[in-house]
């Protein structure tokens, strides 16, 4: 259990690390504008990091999914199956993932603000235009308020959406890598969606924001591909990713039911 731990902390802190030198190298540059909400949402913007963004997404399946999956790996759920049924056995996986992605997920957050707060102070301005990230409304304090929550869900969400694929990849070291793979794959998806619904309704914002909430960033990083239409962006991969869970966890638990020996 120590050592566990001790694994735990030293992921969580090999994020920190990585999102302490993306913040610290993003104020080198020169930024004329240095808000303290413009500073801690741009680490979160995947287009300008996308290496913190895989580094995330690796980790956190790690910490989050990896304990559920080596109870299907090893077999060890079939006892816990036989006790309480396939339904419940992947009901408290479920909410067990979600409690540990909250906790980590805020962990981060915390200890990320934290840095920013200390090391660079809380500096805003009474003009919204301004700020960068305008991601849901223009109160800067509120948007990376309404960031940090949403995002969370959306955590929850893609964690248990990869969880729901635990059965159908039998290798332990490539699901570990299914988080990174579920990002290349929507990029992929949501370029030729896009392009397809920007051909019949023309090219606008919000059309972009509806062909790009394919993307797992939707989830992870709402609002940031088209500043304002966060809620749309997020609501909308949310709906999709809940439906594919639901789907994928139904088919897997028929599918167990009927073979499972």
């Amino acid at each position: 259990m120590i050592k566990k731990n001790a694994k735990n902390i030293i992921l969580v802190l090999f994020v920190v690390i990585t999102g302490i030198f993306y913040i610290d190298s993003f104020m080198r540059s020169g930024v004329e504008e240095d808000f303290f909400t413009d500073i801690y949402l741009y680490l979160w913007n995947c287009n300008l990091n996308i290496v913190f963004t895989i580094v995330f997404l690796v980790v956190f399946q790690e910490l989050c999914v990896m304990d559920s999956y080596k109870k299907i790996f090893n077999h060890f759920d079939r006892y816990i199956i036989t006790r309480v049924g396939y339904v419940n056995f992947y009901k408290k996986e479920i909410k067990t993932i979600a409690l540990k992605s909250l906790a980590y997920y805020y962990l981060l957050h915390t200890i990320m603000l934290l840095y920013c707060l200390i090391k660079y102070g809380y500096r805003t301005s009474p003009d919204i235009d301004l700020f960068k990230y305008q991601l849901f409304c223009g109160n800067p304090l509120l948007n990376i308020i309404l960031f940090i929550i949403l995002s969370s869900f959306g955590l929850i969400i893609f964690n248990c959406f990869i969880f729901s694929l635990s059965s159908f990849i039998k290798n332990m070291y490539l699901y570990r890598f299914t988080s990174l793979a579920s990002f290349f794959v929507t990029i992929l998806l949501s370029v030729i969606f896009s392009t397809l619904i920007q051909k019949i309704f023309g090219v606008t914002d919000l059309i972009k924001t509806i062909g790009q909430s394919l993307m797992i960033t939707s989830l992870l990083q709402p609002g940031m591909a088209f500043m304002r239409y966060g809620f749309l962006n997020f609501s909308i991969a949310a709906i999709i990713f809940i439906i594919l869970t639901i789907v994928t966890l139904s088919i897997t638990i028929k599918y167990r039911m009927k073979y499972d020996g």
